[in-house]
């Protein structure tokens, strides 16, 4: 399990991390080090089109990942605000598109928001379904939960893209639907 941070042991990867590996194009193993994982939590990218404090908050989010090294439960904190920064980004694309008024205090719930734009063809709603209930169950959480650093890295791709996809350009999309290379660095090749 993830240790309990001292002053001695702050800066040492946490035990967990021992067990991650990477395999060299040569097929040898050695140990995957703090800027194997720094390198690939800084691999995804927001688009400069995304709205600032929305970058912001993805910044802070990716913070947790990139120091979940020294701190195994940091990668569910990431994670978990991840989810909070998708949202903040469909709160910006729904206000940017002067989405209808919302009878709630603070604007309609993100639900609403996704199948508003939906409808409006600026996302698929297949992609964002899942994420009003993971965003609510990890905002009520009865334990700490766990994730490992591969399938952060999975999430954080995952969310860098819908999100990037809001703010897109359409000759972006268009780019991005004819080009399909330039995908980050593929985490498969690192093992538990």
């Amino acid at each position: 399990m993830s240790k309990e941070i001292t002053p001695e042991n702050w800066l040492e990867p946490d035990g967990p991390m021992q067990y991650y590996v990477k395999v060299l194009p040569n097929g040898q193993i050695e140990p995957a080090s703090v800027l194997d994982w720094l390198h690939l939590m800084l691999g995804p990218q927001l688009l400069p089109s995304v709205p600032q404090e929305v970058r912001d908050l993805f910044e802070g989010a990716r913070g947790a990942l990139i120091y979940g090294c020294f701190s195994y439960r940091l990668y569910f904190l990431g994670v978990t605000e991840l989810q909070r920064v998708a949202d903040a980004a469909v709160a910006h694309k729904y206000n940017q598109l002067n989405g209808p008024p919302s009878k709630r205090k603070f604007g309609p719930s993100f639900d609403d928001a996704i199948k508003w734009l939906a409808g409006e063809g600026v996302l698929q709603l297949a992609e964002w379904e899942w994420m009003p209930n993971a965003r609510n169950v990890a905002s009520h959480l009865k334990e700490a939960g766990i994730i490992n650093p591969p399938m952060a890295i999975q999430v954080l791709e995952k969310i860098t893209k819908m999100i990037n996809a809001l703010y897109q350009t359409q000759s972006q999309r268009l780019w991005q639907t004819l080009v399909t290379n330039g995908e980050n660095e593929d985490v498969s090749h690192f093992t538990h």
